[in-house]
């Protein structure tokens, strides 16, 4: 067990979903332990397959140290790769929780956020002054609204990610894609669709230079550069990327989600395009069929009933 990082000044400890149900979603820790579980009563509620009612607690020391501890979980909890019993932690750590959920640590001075190594760029800095808080680890839904303190810790921990990677490998290394994806899809969410089409067409090229790379993840970048045409009110290139989002992810990941998605956002592009009438029908009900008996894709489901309410006519 490697030692927990002690800070030289107090900071603000964040995890991050990386990859998960609720991928994106922030937590602030808070000074003692905070559960991460699937029960009602943890700190951190994460729902995803796999992971235990109780199956870890982060200590966070007053001193700023933290360590992450499994509390018997089934399947175990991973810090780098290793699954460990107990473990320090440091910025930056990359924290398994159960077969696929990932999350990860990050520190961030209270009085300016997350430290800066570079300024990042002014419509970022827009976009975290509009968009809300983290949740408190001691609340199991995300705060609705901002604080004080005017930016947005999950962009910025996102950045601040993404600034010591670059530092460390460069701006083209295939490392950078993950975080470049979870930042675009963060700033997506938040309805800041311009940057998010900046920093996920530079994933798309990264990962173009790379014949080994993985084609889900490839349609996965075409899906969301699709959404982000679509938010700036551009349906034709939103079809495109969207086309070629569901040739890849049919081909190679027929039972994802996100191709369910696919096909619901290329029926809409379809639709505001005026074209297509009958295939946007046939793409909706398409994905609409995808989302029966999963859980996951209720609120999906529903969308797509109300769309096809109104347009199936």
């Amino acid at each position: 067990m490697h030692g927990a990082l002690r800070p030289q000044r107090r900071r603000n400890t964040y995890l991050i979903v990386l990859h998960g149900m609720r991928e994106g979603a922030v937590f602030e820790l808070t000074v003692g332990e905070s559960t991460i579980g699937r029960g009602r009563r943890v700190d951190v509620r994460l729902e995803d397959e796999g992971i235990s009612r109780a199956h870890a607690k982060v200590v966070r020391d007053g001193d700023g140290s933290v360590k992450i501890v499994d509390l018997g979980s089934t399947n175990g909890t991973f810090v780098n790769g290793r699954r460990v019993d107990a473990e320090g932690l440091r910025d930056g750590d990359r924290i398994r929780i159960g077969p696929t959920t990932v999350i990860g640590l990050r520190f961030a001075h209270p009085a300016t956020g997350p430290h800066r190594e570079a300024e990042p760029r002014a419509e970022v800095e827009a976009a975290a002054e509009r968009v809300p808080a983290p949740a408190r680890a001691r609340s199991e839904e995300p705060a609705e609204h901002g604080g004080s303190s005017g930016y947005d810790p999950a962009i910025e921990v996102h950045l601040h990610t993404l600034r010591l990677r670059e530092r460390a490998l460069g701006r083209d290394h295939a490392d950078l894609v993950e975080v470049l994806e979870t930042l675009g899809a963060a700033l997506l969410e938040r309805g800041s669709a311009e940057p998010a089409e900046r920093y996920l067409g530079r994933a798309l090229r990264i990962l173009e230079q790379h014949p080994s790379s993985s084609p889900a993840v490839l349609g996965r970048l075409h899906f969301r550069l699709g959404a982000c045409a679509q938010r700036r009110g551009r349906p034709l290139m939103a079809m495109e990327q969207l086309e070629r989002a569901q040739a890849l992810l049919a081909a190679h990941a027929p039972g994802s989600p996100v191709l369910a998605e696919t096909w619901f956002a290329l029926a809409r592009a379809l639709q505001a395009a005026g074209q297509g009438p009958d295939r946007r029908i046939m793409l909706a009900r398409r994905a609409l069929d995808a989302c029966l008996g999963d859980p996951k894709l209720r609120r999906l489901q529903a969308r797509i009933s109300r769309w096809l309410d109104v347009h199936e006519r």
